[in-house]
Parts: C-alpha cells; structure tokens; sequence
C-alpha cells in the first residue's frame, strides 16, 4: 500500500437497504455488489476510509429484521473486519419523523461500534489536512441557520443530503423544490446524496434498484485528499436491460440476461407464433423477469413501482401531467394546479 492509496476516500450514497419492500432479489443484487465489486475494489486500493451521504436504509419507519442483518452483513460487517473507518450521514429516509432528526435508525444500530460515526446534525471534520463540512439531511426548522452556514462555510468539501431545486433527479424530471444550487457556488468540491441519478452534485446510487435506473451508469467517488481530486468508479453491474423487438437481428448478448430484469418492447407483432418462440428463448436464459410492452400501450414515464416515496413526490406528478399529450396546455395548467392543492393539503397533516 503506498502513501497515495492511504489519502483516498470512497464516497457512496443511498444503499437503500430494504428497498422494494425488503425484495430477496435486490439484497441478492446488493450482496452480489458488495461482496464481489465495493469492497474487493477498496481492498485492492488500500482505501480505509468511507462516507456514506445517508439513506443507508430504504423505508424510514421500520427496519426489517432480515434487511438489518442484511445491511450487516453486506457493508457492517466488513468495515469492522477489514479495520476500515465509516463516515455516515443521515439521509430523509434514515429519521423516523418527517419533522426533525429525534429518532434515527443508522444512529440507534450504529453509533456505538468503534470506528463508525453518524452525523445527525451539521459538524466539521478534518482528515489528512483537508476541511470537510458534514451536512445530514436538513430539517424544516433548521434551513435557515445551516443555509447561512453553507453560504459562509470555508470548508474544502461539504458532503451533505441535499434537496436541491432544478436537478434532474429521476429520468428527466426536474426537482421543483429544495435548495438553489447557487448556495454552493463557491465551494470547491460538494458531493450529495438523495437524488439516486448522478450530477454535478449527487453521487447518485451505487447500483440500480427501479426502471428510473435504467441507462445511468452507477458510481462511487474517490476523493484524494493529497491532491484533492476526484474520480468516478463504476464498479456495478446493470440489472435492467430494455429489448426491441423485432429488432433482434443480433442475439449474441442473450446469455448475459440471466437474473437480470427484462422489458420487451413490441413495435409490431406481424406473427404472433414467433414472438411466443423468442420470448421462450429468452426465457431458457433464466431472467429474473420479463415484462412485455406493447407499444401502442408503452408510455416511457416513471411507474408507481419506482417511486421514491421521499422523492419530490409532486415534480413527479407534474411531469408526468405535462407527458399527456391528449391533454390541452389549458387541461393541463388545471389539472397541475389541482394537483398542487392536494398534495400540499396532504402534506399539513402528515406529522411525521
């Protein structure tokens, strides 16, 4: 291990552990990743410090037993084995409540195990020289007074779990809320998670867990503090994959869609007995699943299933109004006003 090695840190965000209601498939996929491409890439680096930008779990209210030792045994445990130190902030799905950080489920399993530390609330860190500034997800009653931090801050790095307004976040959906990305105008390095696609800001998640995933590469970032440079890693493997059909000229890539989950899209079924004839050999690769889209029926917008239920909830709704093309600019501006009414009458009476 040389000196360049020991100055680097790993930064990965939203592990999401639990995610799809606690799905046996994806915690095969996380383990899979965790055992084969994280931590053997680390080792193979001698890289000994980790943050993690929050949401390590995926559901907010319950962790389930199964998912913990899960979570446990997948990133846990190897950090204490393999003697690493863990940096890990608290992410909107990491809190019990909606409305501050009194109950968090990473610091009541966590906090006490030697050389791992939750940030539940704003602190600075100092490692091999460089000032870090770590922001856990912000609370309604704390935006003004860490807004004014982060605008005043002289760190050389803030990681946080931010909600920034104008990010594409999903897709291409716009967030429509959140912080003006002018308050880290004059930070030199800000890496932040929440947002599971990668940007300028976000790290985005380390692998894929919904349709939203599909075609954006999945990263981790190495941060140097020697020279202070950064570098993307992509070390996942993609788990869905998208089929035209009948352009299916070339089939040489039909063995590696075992255990991956596959979407057919039907331009045109000319013979009914041969598309029954490829999808049974697609079958015989053994794909976890196959979901079959008639074009006529296909409209590429975010399902239900891959929402995010802490995600801007409402940009996802607007956007997929504005995707309506049956629908007049007139019907449309009614509907999304309509829309905002009920999701903002929704949100005062949710006290947690």
């Amino acid at each position: 291990m040389n000196k360049g090695e020991k100055m680097k840190i790993a930064i990965i965000a939203d592990s999401h552990f639990g995610c799809r209601k606690n799905s046996q498939y994806f915690m095969k996929q996380q383990k899979k990743y965790y055992e084969e491409c994280f931590f053997p890439y680390l080792k193979s680096k001698g890289i000994k410090i980790i943050f993690h930008l929050g949401d390590f779990f995926d559901n907010r209210k319950t962790v389930n037993f199964e998912t913990l030792r899960h979570a446990k045994d997948c990133f846990i445990n190897p950090i204490i084995k393999n003697g690493m130190i863990l940096h890990m902030l608290i992410g909107n799905h990491d809190s019990f409540y909606k409305s501050n950080g009194d109950i968090t489920s990473t610091k009541l399993l966590f906090d006490d195990i030697d050389n791992i530390y939750i940030y539940d609330y704003i602190e600075e860190l100092n490692i091999h020289g460089v000032n870090f500034l770590m922001v856990p997800w912000i609370f309604p009653i704390q935006q003004e007074k860490i807004n004014n931090i982060l605008r005043t801050t002289t760190s050389d790095v803030v990681c946080g779990h931010f909600e920034m307004n104008g990010v594409v976040f999903q897709g291409n959906t716009i967030s429509r809320k959140g912080m003006d990305t002018d308050t880290f105008s004059h930070i030199p390095h800000v890496f932040s998670g929440h947002y599971h696609k990668k940007s300028q800001y976000y790290v985005g998640s380390p692998y894929e867990m919904c349709w939203s995933d599909f075609n954006d590469e999945k990263r981790i970032v190495i941060f140097d503090t020697e020279t202070q440079d950064t570098e993307d890693v992509y070390i996942a493997d993609p788990i869905h994959h998208k089929i035209i059909y009948p352009d299916v000229s070339d089939q040489s890539w039909m063995p590696d869609i075992k255990d991956k989950i596959i979407r057919v899209i039907v331009e045109k079924k000319e013979n009914p007995a041969d598309f029954d004839k490829y999808i049974e050999k697609l079958e015989s690769f053994e794909p976890h699943s196959i979901d079959i889209k008639e074009e006529y029926l296909y409209v590429d917008v975010i399902n239900d299933d891959d929402l995010d239920d802490e995600t801007d909830t409402l940009g996802v709704l607007l956007a997929s109004i504005d995707n309506m093309d049956e629908l007049s600019d007139g019907d449309q501006t009614v509907i999304k006003e309509i829309m905002k009414q009920l999701y903002e009458k929704a949100g005062n009476n949710d006290k947690i």
